[in-house]
């Protein structure tokens, strides 16, 4: 189980507004009265450490202001301004708290010192005058440059008195040359670099006790090969290391083509065993951009300076390719297609969309109920690891003549039918047929939905190391990922509330070897607190969404298939016809695109138009009217 350590200290980096939510930590009943009654502590000059503020509101329109002064590391003797929020006593379980921090680089620091339970940031959106939580904000408009944020906490214990101090810890450029080169977020694909030469020695050197992080990139021009990277710390520094127990974290990304960074070394070493600390990595990937990040962690260091090397070398193949033997004819631009699944039923629709396997050639044939929802739609993960396909049925004999006769058709000899559902969503009347036809079963299933595709999940991948999260109550984000789960062997779990995770799923977490979490959908989906959680627990935690089902769906398209020629469109209302959509659009390599059945989003339409997608409507004329056509 992948997991970080909780401490009562949690920094936020605001120089490039990457806000996160503070931890919850250890109790401390007279915290309050210690530090902001009876026993404030002074500075020399008899200014007070700490400045107090109460009477907070449970209302965030009301909520008091709190302008923080900065700090600055190395000055002033150390000087800190902090901030304390809290109350002696309050009798409410929510307080909010309107923080202005400097319009400096920086970062703002969390130390939650009494039981708060847990407090989460806000942004205010002023087109809709409502509030945002910090990382839909960004998703929906891009990175927050504004200073004003709201801290709500909200309190689980029965303790009435909490304090959370704050300090703004200001990182100003000032005469270091690599500066601005500290901040990275993975969740939001933002990164400040500092660009240095391929193979040649950098002299560098922290600003200041708070400047965290610098990150350094290389260029090349070919993508296959290995970097070599030597990070030189100082006599001074290695001498004062020798038994130090103290840890130093090393990263090195590369960039991929479509802009995205991936994480190819990512190592903390206990103490300094050598001067130079050495990293050699072979790179042999096609999609990356010839960019690499070394992302260094100012680890409470002696010495500011410090010196590195990061070099490429190119595989001759990559670098100098053959020239073809015969002059190269550009292919025909790929002809558009327009085409419809329309049966008399989802079962018959479900038919038209498994006419292109071929006879005999699939090992398994995955039967689910066309009657709901959620079983189809985690089991479409399974179509690639098994090699099959998605049926529907119901308990209808007719139904269930034709499906048996369809299985027959594509599996090959000696393959297997998985059933997703109890007995009471997939009746044993479908398992007798195909016993009948000597064709090997095997149900998944659990007590519930969630169970149920916890099931699945263990046969989509024994140790995956990403999952993605959906509301098990709505089907049309479920629908989106769907052939996504399947393109890359990653599970669907699922979820019934907004606030918190069924306890088979933290179960499944707990004893699994997971490190990232993919929530698709917004906030109404799966709440904000859900986030909260997994990322205290230690999860990357990465959120896909749009501010409706049909932009999730966009998001999804534009987030897995950046170069699609095609695209499936399903009604994102109605379920039935578009449950057999995931497996065709697994097959086809192609998004699902969901819409209402009046019009196509303006976004979507506009995505689906560019480079003349083909466009392949999942369903009859009642959940993708005629009109729809007409939009292309």
């Amino acid at each position: 189980m992948y997991k970080s350590v909780k401490s009562s200290v949690l920094a936020l980096t605001l120089a490039a507004s990457g806000v996160i939510a503070p931890l919850q930590s250890s109790a401390n009943e007279n915290y309050w009265a210690q530090y902001c009654d009876d026993k404030q502590q002074f500075y020399e000059d008899e200014s007070t450490r700490y400045v107090c503020e109460e009477e907070p509101n449970d209302d965030w329109r009301d909520a008091k202001e709190i302008i923080l002064q900065p700090s600055y590391g190395d000055r002033i003797e150390n000087k800190r301004m902090k901030t304390l929020v809290g109350n002696s006593e309050t009798a409410t379980s929510n307080d909010w708290w309107k923080v202005i921090i400097p319009k400096e680089r920086g970062y703002m620091q969390w130390g939650s010192v009494s039981d708060v339970g847990q407090g989460v940031l806000y942004i205010l959106d002023e087109k809709t005058d409502t509030l945002m939580w910090e990382p839909d904000y960004t998703k929906q408009y891009g990175r927050y440059d504004g200073n004003v944020y709201y801290y709500n906490a909200y309190k689980d214990g029965s303790d009435t008195s909490y304090a959370v101090d704050i300090e703004f810890r200001a990182n100003p450029i000032e005469e270091n040359p690599h500066e601005p080169n500290d901040y990275y977020s993975y969740k939001f694909n933002a990164v400040e670099y500092a660009t240095v030469k391929n193979g040649e020695l950098t002299n560098s050197t922290w600003s200041d006790e708070y400047d965290s992080y610098d990150n350094f990139v290389i260029e090349s021009k070919a993508t296959k090969g290995r970097i070599d990277i030597e990070v030189n710390y100082s006599d001074y520094e290695f001498s004062r290391w020798k038994g130090r127990e103290a840890y130093i974290p090393y990263m090195v990304l590369a960039e991929k083509m479509d802009g995205t960074w991936e994480v190819i070394y990512n190592k903390t070493v206990m103490g300094m065993a050598n001067q130079t600390y050495k990293i050699g990595i072979d790179v042999n990937e096609e999609d990356l951009s010839g960019k690499f990040l070394l992302r260094l962690k100012n680890s409470n260091f002696f010495d500011k300076n410090y010196s590195f090397e990061m070099s490429f070398a190119a595989e001759v193949d990559d670098l100098t390719p053959e020239p073809p033997t015969e002059p190269e004819i550009p292919d025909e631009p790929s002809e558009q297609v327009f085409k419809r699944f329309d049966g008399k039923d989802r079962y018959d629709t479900n038919k038209l969309m498994n006419q292109d396997i071929e006879d005999g050639t699939l090992d398994h044939v995955i039967v689910a109920s066309g009657r709901n929802f959620p079983d189809a739609l985690a089991g479409g993960a399974l179509t690639n690891i098994k090699n099959g396909t998605i049926v529907l049925v119901n308990d209808r004999d007719a139904v269930i003549e034709k499906t048996t006769n369809e299985i027959e058709r594509m599996l090959k000899p000696k393959g297997k039918v998985l059933i997703l559902g109890s007995d009471s969503v997939v009746s044993e009347k479908m398992v007798e047929k195909l016993e009948q036809q000597e064709i090997a079963t095997q149900r998944i299933y659990g007590s519930t939905r969630i169970e149920t595709a916890i099931e699945i999940a263990e046969e989509v991948n024994e140790d995956p190391s990403e999952i993605f999260l959906v509301d098990g109550f709505n089907f049309a984000d479920a629908l989106s990922i769907a052939p996504v789960s399947a393109k890359l062997n990653q599970p669907i779990l699922m979820t019934k509330k907004q606030d918190k995770l069924p306890d088979s799923v933290v179960t499944y977490l707990d004893e699994s070897n997971i490190k990232t979490v993919t929530i698709i959908g917004g906030t109404l989906a799966v709440g904000s607190p859900i986030e909260a959680d997994l990322e205290a627990e230690g999860y990357t935690v990465n959120r896909i969404s749009g501010s409706t089902r049909t932009e999730t769906s966009l998001a999804v398209a534009k987030a897995y298939y950046p170069n699609a020629s095609a695209v499936g469109i399903a009604n994102g209302w109605q379920f039935p016809d578009a449950l057999s959509g995931s497996a065709f659009a697994y097959r086809n390599n192609m998004p699902v695109i969901l819409t209402s059945d009046k019009r196509i989003s303006s976004s979507n339409l506009k995505w689906i138009k560019e480079d003349s997608k083909s466009v392949y409507f999942m369903g009859g004329i009642s959940p993708l009217p005629k009109s729809l056509e007409s939009e292309f």
